[in-house]
């Protein structure tokens, strides 16, 4: 991951990105959240699930199994805003806005970066 980081820009998804690039100085951390009622409808959207129940229980059992990988694999807590640079409620709005934030906020780090690098 940090090989990849350093030659290339890149997303990483998951993967606890934030410790492990945690000292690299472009790496900007973005949490996505939502309300139960949006995960379920975006589950059941993409058929992996048959009814609003079983949409609910695979989206707690998601949940759980990333913050127990997170907390293990780190000395932070899943989902603590004082992780991420940036953590935005995509609940209401589409996946092309929640697209447009991260793009927006990338563009002004990456700017502010290099005028502080210049």
């Amino acid at each position: 991951m940090r090989e990849l980081a350093n030659a290339n820009s890149c997303v990483i998804v998951g993967r606890s990105a934030d410790y492990v690039l945690r000292n690299h100085p472009c790496c900007i951390n973005i949490f996505l959240h939502a309300s139960m009622d949006a995960r379920v409808a975006r589950i059941l959207e993409r058929n992996d699930c048959g009814s609003r129940e079983e949409a609910e229980q695979l989206a707690i059992k998601k949940n759980k199994l990333r913050a127990g990988y997170y907390n293990f694999y780190t000395d932070k807590e899943w989902g603590n805003s004082a992780s991420y640079d940036l953590s935005i409620d995509s609940s209401s709005l589409s996946s092309d806005e929640v697209a447009d934030i991260i793009i927006a906020y990338t563009k002004m780090r990456i700017a502010k970066y290099a005028a502080e690098n210049a």
